[in-house]
């Protein structure tokens, strides 16, 4: 058995690693992966005004760069999602008092095959700007807004049909400020709808840690307003997902307890949507002694030592279960006190006018629970990684699916010169790490958390050096 353990995450076939020319990312609002589209591999860049594709052969050999020409000189992108043969852009403008939101399909070499109006609405109507949600294999796009009602406006858009599916008006209850309590949304593959709010100031009382959680089918109009507690824990982190195999809904997050920092545990909520009832109580998963050990002889000091642990990600396992990912992450600034108002920013500029923090993001906690609720297994895998000023852009790391393992893959250290790792991580908890790849000579800098699954065994990465983008696709 243990052979057969140590078999499984050996590699027979070594990794192909192909980068891509440079283009120039300066003075670009942002960029988006779109992944590849039918053999070319695609990347839209975004200036304003400009907004541009350009086009990547099999061998990331740049072969077009193509400018895309809207209506009007001013236009808002609403989405942008790369498909099998096509990619498709939802976009916004404003035109004798009104928004058009409109749909464009374009194939591999940019040329437009479909277009079409999705909604027209009076400008006096809106109050925020579109936003966009996107389902898991991408058959269903959610369009939505706050009106002038504060209520909120639904468009879905049926990606496989190529039409508007529906478009909703939802009201929530006076209870619900949508404003400040709607904290995620998640579309499913079938077009439902999940909400999850809760007040930001979260604190000792059960009131404080109470969550609302709202289920909404815009085809049929069906609804449900649940809430969840945890108890007499204080919740710390929380997060939205939906298992479209098994049809359940997700609430996770990490808990602690009155007078302490620390994280304690994991607290868990899976149910499918039809067994929510209108008060649930979620799992409380405490961290086993043993885990708090090895994470403790770990670090110098004993105390608080899961402080810094954050909820990274959900990986939902097929048998209904979940792998809960978390990373140590801390953040220092070097500032003075009297110069700490600063405010994130998405600007490639950003680092530039914020400045003088340090980040750290070191090791990372596995966790698998079973669908009952009970932990199979937990992992440490060690790193450590440091960067000063320029948002951890190029820490953390990108997690990769396969049918039979997952791969996480990560920079070594935060440099030009540098090396790529990746842990390999079976159903049953068995690890291997193995050295990927070496930057030394390729002046690439990897952005792996921005990184795009292609495939059971395609990666592509962008790359940032000194404002130039190139992409870096790994295949195994």
């Amino acid at each position: 058995m243990l052979l057969l353990c140590c078999l499984m995450l050996i590699e027979v076939k070594a990794q192909e690693v192909s980068i891509s020319p440079e283009v120039n990312i300066r003075n670009y609002f942002s960029y988006e992966l779109l992944g590849k589209i039918s053999d070319r591999y695609l990347v839209y860049r975004d200036k304003g005004f400009l907004k541009e594709v350009d086009v990547f052969n099999e061998f990331m050999e740049h072969s077009q760069h193509s400018e895309l020409i809207f209506e009007k000189k001013k236009t808002d992108m609403i989405s942008a999602i790369g498909l099998d043969t096509s990619f498709q852009m939802v976009y916004g403008y404003i035109e004798n008092d009104s928004l058009f939101v409109k749909m464009r399909r374009y194939d591999k070499r940019v040329s437009l095959i479909d277009s079409s109006l999705i909604a027209k609405i009076p400008k006096k109507d809106l109050k925020r700007s579109f936003n966009s949600l996107v389902s898991e294999d991408k058959s269903k796009l959610l369009l939505y807004t706050l009106n002038k009602e504060d209520d909120l406006d639904l468009y879905l858009y049926d990606n496989n049909k190529n039409r508007l599916a529906v478009h909703r008006r939802l009201k929530f209850p006076n209870e619900i400020n949508l404003r400040t309590d709607l904290k995620e949304m998640v579309v499913s593959d079938n077009g439902e709808l999940f909400f999850l709010l809760y007040k930001q100031d979260q604190g000792l009382t059960k009131e404080k840690n109470e969550v609302k959680f709202f289920y909404y089918a815009p085809l049929s109009e069906k609804g449900n307003l649940a809430r969840m507690s945890i108890g007499d824990k204080i919740r710390k982190d929380i997060h939205l997902d939906f298992d479209n195999l098994n049809n359940k809904v997700i609430i996770t997050g990490l808990y602690g307890e009155k007078k302490t920092k620390d994280n304690k545990g994991i607290f868990l909520l899976s149910k499918t949507p039809d067994n929510l009832g209108e008060q649930e109580v979620a799992k409380i998963i405490p961290f086993s002694e043993s885990l708090v050990n090895e994470v403790s002889r770990t670090k110098k000091k004993k105390n608080r030592v899961f402080e810094h642990f954050t909820f990274k990600e959900v990986i939902k396992r097929q048998d209904g279960g979940v792998l809960m990912i978390m990373e140590l992450a801390k953040e220092f600034s070097r500032r003075s006190s009297y110069s700490t108002n600063y405010s994130r920013s998405t600007s490639y500029n950003s680092h530039i006018r914020r400045g003088w923090v340090d980040y750290y993001n070191e090791d990372i906690i596995v966790t698998s629970i079973s669908p009952e609720g009970t932990v199979d297994w937990s992992k440490i895998l060690y790193k450590k990684q440091f960067s000063q000023d320029d948002e951890a852009i190029y820490s953390s790391f990108y997690i990769m699916l396969t049918p039979s393992r997952l791969r996480m893959l990560y920079n070594d250290e935060i440099k030009s010169s540098s090396t790529v790792s990746e842990y390999i991580i079976d159903p049953v908890g068995n690890i291997a790490r193995n050295s990927l790849l070496s930057t030394d000579d390729q002046n690439v800098k990897l952005r792996f958390r921005d990184a795009v699954q292609l495939g059971n065994n395609e990666l592509l990465v962008p790359s940032e050096s000194n404002f130039n983008l190139s992409l870096v696709k790994i295949t195994y």
